[in-house]
This record gives C-alpha cells, structure tokens and sequence, in this order.
C-alpha cells in the first residue's frame, strides 16, 4: 500500500516481510501520484485565467502576476487595500488556483463589530467546556476546520495583542491551543489576511 500526501509533495510506501516488490505496480502509483499533483497545481485545460474577458491595464497585469504567484506558494499572504478593493475577491482567487484548491476555504472577520475577543478567539480556536460562561460543551474552530486549506482573516488589524500574539504561534509552529486548553493541537493550513489600515504605522504607534 501507498500512503500520498500531495500537499507535502511525499509518497510513502509501506511493505509488509511477506508482501514482495512490484515495480510495475508502483510505477503505476507514481503516475497517478504525478497525475492528482499536477490536476491541484495546473488549472483545468481551456479554463480561463481569473482576469479573463476584463480589460487588464499594465498595472493589473502586474497585480495578476503577483497573485499568481502567490498562489503557487505555500507562504503567509498579506492583501493590503482600502474597503471595496477587492480584497476577499483576490483571497478566493488565490485559494482557487494554488494547490490547496482541493480543500477548505474558511473565511473570517476580525473586526471588533464581530463581538468579543473571547467570542472571536473561541469561533478561531474553538473551546474546551467551561472555557467561559455558557461554554457547556467543546467546540471546534475555524482553524481546525480549515485544516488541509486556507483560511482568510479579514480586517487582521482589528486584531487585539492577545490575539496577535496567538496567530504568531500558529504561523511560526503550526500550533495552537483551544481557549482554556492546555494541549497543543497540530493544523496544517495557509494563511491568507487582509486589512485596511496602515500596519507600519500601528506599529510604530
């Protein structure tokens, strides 16, 4: 048996004493392995690119390019722009044509008007029951749901301290921990955020 991971890139091949090598047929496993990567990597033939049929100017056809290869990469995206430019349009699109187009696509807001930091980091983390008042039971969250894809986190500058620092933990160690949780739980997703605001400033500030 053949264990594949196209997101990791890996083949893994398990061989029991008695069991003996068939070339021929894990030939066969690595063309189909071949086959499902380049079918998440490459668009399907004859579709057309996101921009098709928009009248792309020079500048646009330089934001394109620099979607697209953001896209390809596995690394943190950051989409900066003013309310109404296309922020969560460009998010999707990314997800879409990148090569975790198979799994899921988690969207969330950050903003304050949300509700409260407990509130965000509980849909963001899940809880453990008793976490909080009315915690009577576990909860999963966005994170979790989102492993083997992207999760989008709109308005990242709305993001208190404490939140802050927690993403940091998941972007650096691929960790976190549910609110009121001691154990660390392991996710394997692409961060794609977006804000409005000037993040240089807020942080000189």
């Amino acid at each position: 048996t053949a264990e594949l991971h196209p997101l990791r890139g890996t083949v893994r091949l398990l061989l029991t004493p008695e069991n003996r090598f068939h070339y021929e047929n894990f030939i066969d496993i690595l063309l189909d392995y071949v086959r499902r990567l380049r079918e998440r990597k490459e668009p399907a033939a004859g579709a057309p690119a996101p921009e098709a049929g928009l009248h792309v100017s020079p500048a646009m056809r330089r934001t394109w390019e620099r979607v697209r290869k953001a896209a390809a990469s596995e690394e943190t995206v950051l989409l900066c722009g003013e309310s109404g430019t296309g922020k969560s349009y460009y998010a999707r699109v990314i997800h879409d044509i990148g090569p975790r187009c198979g799994g899921p696509f988690v969207e969330v807001g950050l903003t304050a008007e949300v509700g409260s930091d407990n509130l965000i980091q509980s849909n963001l983390f899940g809880h453990v029951r008793g976490a909080f008042t009315g915690a009577d039971e576990e909860k999963r969250g966005l994170f979790a749901l989102a492993d083997g894809g992207s999760i989008f986190l709109d308005e990242i500058g709305d993001a208190s301290p404490e939140l802050q620092a927690k993403l940091l933990r998941v972007i650096e160690k691929k960790t976190f921990k549910m609110l009121g949780g001691v154990r660390d739980l392991s996710v394997n997703v692409r961060i794609i955020a977006a804000t409005n605001r000037d993040l240089a400033k807020l942080v000189q500030q």
